[in-house]
């Protein structure tokens, strides 16, 4: 089977603002894929047996944050996403997603690979300022498959009604 994930894609406009950063400091990654929350790196068989558990949860009301690195900025450097009712962890927990030990789930937004950036100190200096400070509402889930060159969706999981209170209403 190939490489699968789980993937919140940020909904236009608001994934303009932080495609402009991928596509200056990690162009490759940018072609590759659009900016996303990965909701589950490693998706298994037995996870996607139970997407259909998923598809009856509430849309997904999140936060875009601060830029900030992973220790270092060779480590990578992201976007911080507040998921203030733990909706992306409760997305998990239905799928049997079991975090490694030492190893946390901390939703962000890839903003620079490690792998694939040009400049990591360089872009780091241009972005450690950054706040996106953007209310999300992501109302559909995509399983993505890697296809040796970039992220292909493989199928997309539609969330139910949106939370009370979510993007265009004034949440947070």
């Amino acid at each position: 089977m190939s490489r699968r994930q789980l993937t919140a894609f940020l909904p236009a406009p608001d994934a303009d603002s932080v495609n402009v950063v991928r596509a200056r400091w990690d162009p490759e990654t940018a072609a590759r894929i659009s900016a996303h929350i990965t909701v589950v790196h490693d998706l298994r068989r037995e996870h996607l047996e139970r997407l259909g558990a998923v598809m009856s949860s509430d849309a997904i009301a999140v936060r875009l944050g601060d830029a900030r690195c992973w220790g270092e900025p060779e480590g990578g450097i992201s976007v911080t996403v507040t998921d203030p009712v733990g909706a992306l962890a409760r997305v998990r927990r239905v799928l049997g997603v079991v975090d490694r030990v030492g190893l946390a789930y901390e939703p962000h937004v890839t903003l620079i690979h490690p792998a694939t950036a040009l400049d990591v100190d360089a872009a780091w200096d241009a972005v450690r300022s950054m706040t996106f400070d953007v209310p999300l509402t992501i109302d559909t889930l995509h399983v993505i498959s890697w296809n040796g060159a970039r992220w292909d969706v493989v199928k997309a999981v539609p969330l139910g009604p949106a939370l009370p209170g979510s993007r265009g209403s004034g949440w947070m």
